[in-house]
């Protein structure tokens, strides 16, 4: 019934919105108050049935918990969003309607249908994604559509299966994965939904696919999400050994007199207690006792702390001197629908600077009414990259239809000698 009903309120919704279009062509020979009535009435009704098909789908409880299991419900918050900027649009088109002003009224409306066709194709989308498709209206052909769906769920378990075997998890993170592929297989037991649907009940077999369908995108998140904690306990190790083999090279070159000031001036007893720390840190990280990001901000700050010490202790004047610099240059292409930047990087000092990462821990930035809020971030393999002083270092970054506007890039670099942090931003506008 749930697949039914939303079948046939879709189908509706399209049909009206391909016919709209169709009518606004049809509409040149009228004058010109004539086509700006008629077109702003289509609009408002294709507004009003898709946005009923909107309410239908909020109240749904079901279909609610299908795009959060499908990790949708934010890209369904969007296109809602993007639906009362079209309402607003045809609001804008009523009073241009209303002051006389035919023209601007049609192009208003115009940019609304846009919108409210483009958002009714991401909702058909995200439906069929979670599995709410057409059932056909003959009873045979309404079965056989489940049993395809049955045996297509199948396979996905065994995809899924698939992953696990391979993936980095605990074997009590495995087996509640798996736990809930085998919940849903036990739902879509062919056998069972042929004798079902040869008695008629085809609500329930639609109900359990549909209960099925929902453990096995439960599964799927949570197999994700296991795979990016175990990714980054791999990573925060790496960080561990990064830091420690980091902390005996600068360790060897002092005594146990500058140590000692050092470890005085961090507040720590000794060495190995201020070790202690640090691997305390990454534990909590480890386990979840704190978020990640904070752990690795904080250790950041004590190793920090710890250069700065080791600098006033332990470094020559011209060392704690030292000349950073760093520069950035951004040259901006166009390919199609993509946005192709190409930032370069210059070591302008005369001492050799440690990037997080060979895309240089580069963030781009695009300004939103006055402020610098993050946009996007390359994926790179995380491993320490150098530039040496005179060198220079170029990263390609291709945005897809990124909005028009100012952006900045950003990159983040520390000493090799000292471990003091430097940064440098260029800015440049789309288009």
């Amino acid at each position: 019934m749930l697949r039914k009903s939303f079948a046939v309120s879709v189908s509706l919704a399209l049909l009206l919105i391909v016919s709209a279009v169709a009518q606004v062509q049809a509409f040149r020979p009228l004058d010109e108050e004539e086509r700006a009535e008629r077109i702003l009435q289509i609009a408002k009704t294709a507004y009003s049935r898709v946005n009923e098909t909107v309410t239908r789908i909020s109240q749904n409880e079901t279909i609610m918990e299908l795009l959060e299991a499908y990790n949708l419900l934010n890209y369904f918050n969007g296109n809602v969003s993007l639906l009362e900027e079209a309402n607003a649009t045809i609001e804008a088109a009523q009073e241009a309607f209303g002051n006389g002003e035919y023209e601007d009224a049609v192009e208003y409306v115009l940019e609304a249908m846009k919108t409210i066709r483009s958002v009714f194709r991401n909702f058909h989308d995200m439906l069929e994604e979670i599995g709410v498709k057409p059932a056909e209206e003959k009873p045979e052909l309404q079965a056989q559509g489940l049993l395809v769906a049955i045996n297509r769920s199948l396979e996905r378990i065994e995809r899924l299966e698939e992953i696990l075997a391979r993936a980095e998890i605990s074997e009590d993170d495995a087996q509640e994965v798996e736990d809930l592929l085998e919940q849903a297989r036990s739902l879509l037991n062919v056998e069972e939904a042929e004798r079902l649907l040869e008695e008629g009940n085809v609500t329930e077999v639609a109900h359990r696919l549909g209960e099925a369908n929902r453990l096995i995108a439960q599964a799927h998140v949570l197999l994700k999400a296991k795979a990016a904690e175990a990714k980054m306990e791999q990573r925060l190790e790496r960080y561990r050994l990064k830091i420690e083999e980091r902390l005996n090279r600068t360790l060897e070159r002092l005594n146990e007199t500058a140590i000692g000031k050092i470890m005085g001036r961090l507040r720590f007893k000794h060495q190995w207690e201020f070790r202690h720390h640090i691997g305390n840190l990454i534990e909590q990280a480890k386990n979840h006792t704190v978020k990640w990001k904070k752990a690795l901000k904080d250790i950041g700050e004590t190793l920090k702390d710890f250069m700065e010490a080791y600098v006033v202790e332990e470094l020559p004047a011209s060392a704690q001197s030292e000349n950073l610099g760093l520069e950035l240059e951004v040259e901006k292409t166009s390919d199609n629908k993509h946005v192709i930047i190409v930032v370069t990087a210059t070591n302008t000092g005369d001492v050799s600077l440690i990037f997080p990462n060979p895309a240089l821990g580069m963030t781009i930035e695009r300004n939103v009414e006055g402020e610098w809020k993050p946009y996007y971030s390359p994926i790179t393999i995380q491993v320490l990259f150098k530039l040496s002083p005179g060198e220079d270092k170029s990263v390609s970054v291709r945005l897809r239809e990124p909005p028009e506007g100012l952006y900045r890039v950003v990159v983040h670099a520390n000493s090799e000698l000292t471990y003091t942090p430097i940064s440098a931003t260029a800015e440049f506008t789309i288009p």
